[in-house]
This record gives C-alpha cells, sequence and structure tokens, in this order.
C-alpha cells in the first residue's frame, strides 16, 4: 500500500513542479495567460492525488512513509500558494487607467536610493514616475 501512496505522491509533486515551471517561464516574456485555466486543472489534480497519497498511507516502512509525507505535503503547499497567488494577482481597486493631467493619487514609497517618498512631496509639478515591479 506504501508503493500506491509514494506513486500519488510522486505523481503531485511532479505535476506541480511541472505547473510552476511552466508558469515561471512565460514571466519573462510577459505571455503568462489571463486566466490559466490548464495551470489551475493541473493544479486541483495535483491536490487530488497529493490527498490520495495521504489517505493510502499505511505506516509499514517509515522511510517511505517520510519520504511520501515530505512529496505530498510539499506539493499540496505550492499547489494551495498557487491558488492564493492567482486570488492576488488582481489590483483592489480593479482596472486602474491614468491619463495625461489626471490628478495623481497619494501614496508613499522608498526610492531606488532607500530614502522615503511621499506625493504631497511633487503636488503642483508636472512628473513621470515610471514603477519597476521587479524582476523573476
Amino acid at each position: 500500500m506504501n508503493s500506491i501512496s509514494l506513486l500519488f505522491a510522486a505523481i503531485s509533486f511532479c505535476l506541480v513542479m511541472g505547473t510552476w515551471g511552466w508558469y515561471m517561464s512565460k514571466i519573462p516574456s510577459g505571455t503568462v495567460p489571463v486566466w490559466p485555466l490548464g495551470s489551475i486543472i493541473v493544479m486541483g489534480i495535483s491536490i487530488v492525488a497529493g490527498l490520495a497519497a495521504l489517505v493510502t498511507l499505511s505506516f509499514d516502512n517509515l522511510l517511505i512513509v517520510i519520504f511520501t509525507l515530505i512529496l505530498s505535503l510539499f506539493a499540496l503547499g505550492m499547489a494551495g500558494f498557487f491558488y492564493w497567488l492567482l486570488g492576488q494577482r488582481k489590483t483592489p481597486i480593479g482596472d486602474l487607467k491614468v491619463r495625461v493631467g489626471d490628478t495623481i493619487l497619494p501614496f508613499e514609497a522608498i526610492t531606488s536610493d532607500g530614502r522615503p517618498f511621499q506625493t504631497d512631496q511633487i503636488m503642483g509639478q508636472r512628473i513621470l514616475l515610471k514603477f519597476f515591479r521587479g524582476g523573476w
């Protein structure tokens, strides 16, 4: 029975890591799908396989039990994290549309040289703001 559990855990782990690898490979080129349905489905299958690994696990061989637990719990955690990230990708206000001449919304940030910045420091001036989200 432990070999079946280990197989389910390995399938779960491989599906999660393959999906994460595919999804992350799309980020640098900017081709991440708006709604990654395939990734969502594969992560769901991975969750089912990870749970099946935990349900079918019998405590006969301690080494296989530990290995199965590590693989399945890691896969379940990464799949859950993927779903959480998908929930965070939208801006809380919705689609932000800014046009030339619009009044700036107040915010605070840290500049690239580590100094604090507030929008009230530049009120009344013409400015160009450029935001850098970082890279993967």
